[in-house]
């Protein structure tokens, strides 16, 4: 048995809130893509949304959190014409954390269940496109000690990596060292060649952070 968690970790959300609007034969789609990790959460973002769009028709949503939990909601479309469509452009940008509502106010034309699933479907993939999206994976974290005369060199080879570093300085220097589990190779590769590092230590942590 071991501690550390699964070499495979990895997941992707949206950084921040976005909101977005999307006209089809005169209704209006808004669409509000929050960043989220409780069904707690979510039904509080959507008790918000209601509030905020008091006099709209319909208010669909789709939930998918990291732990597995998929909930859809079509708020009085016909059934598989909002709710379920959202869930899948969720699915198909491979994103968790996330809960999207879409809010309609009828233009007066009907759409038909092909139309629906369309439009429910653009609104939140309009929104998609306006987020900036996070690819979080698993880190590693490594503190290696090095003397003063190696520094320049080490830091200089570290710094052309996607990597987190931070330099402590003592008696000698302590580098803390974060990197995607899947560089931990091309780590220790670099640290032997210039830090004549014949092993790499323990991680001090297993942080799963954002991809830089």
């Amino acid at each position: 048995m071991t501690d550390e968690p699964s070499r495979h970790v990895s997941y992707r959300t949206v950084k921040e809130p976005v909101h977005t609007e999307f006209i089809e034969k005169k209704s209006r789609f808004l669409c509000d893509l929050t960043p989220l990790t409780t069904e707690a959460a979510a039904a509080e973002t959507l008790r918000t949304v209601r509030k905020r769009e008091p006099d709209a028709t319909h208010h669909c949503s789709a939930l998918r959190l990291q732990n597995g939990v998929e909930r859809s909601h079509d708020d009085g479309e016909p059934s598989g014409t909002a709710g379920r469509p959202m869930l899948h452009v969720l699915t198909a940008h491979h994103l968790v954390d996330v809960f999207a509502v879409v809010t309609r106010y009828f233009g007066g034309t009907l759409l038909g269940a092909g139309g629906l699933v369309r439009a429910y479907s653009e609104a939140i993939s309009s929104a998609i496109r306006e987020a900036t999206v996070l690819t979080y994976a698993l880190h590693h974290q490594y503190d290696v000690h090095i003397p003063y005369a190696l520094y320049d060199r080490v830091r200089a080879a570290l710094d052309v990596h996607d990597w987190r570093v931070e330099a402590t300085f003592a008696e000698d220097i302590t580098l803390t060292v974060v990197a995607p589990t899947t560089d931990v190779p091309e780590l220790f590769a670099l640290l032997s060649a210039h830090a004549q590092l014949h092993t790499l230590p323990e991680p001090s942590a297993h942080p799963l952070l954002p991809l830089l």
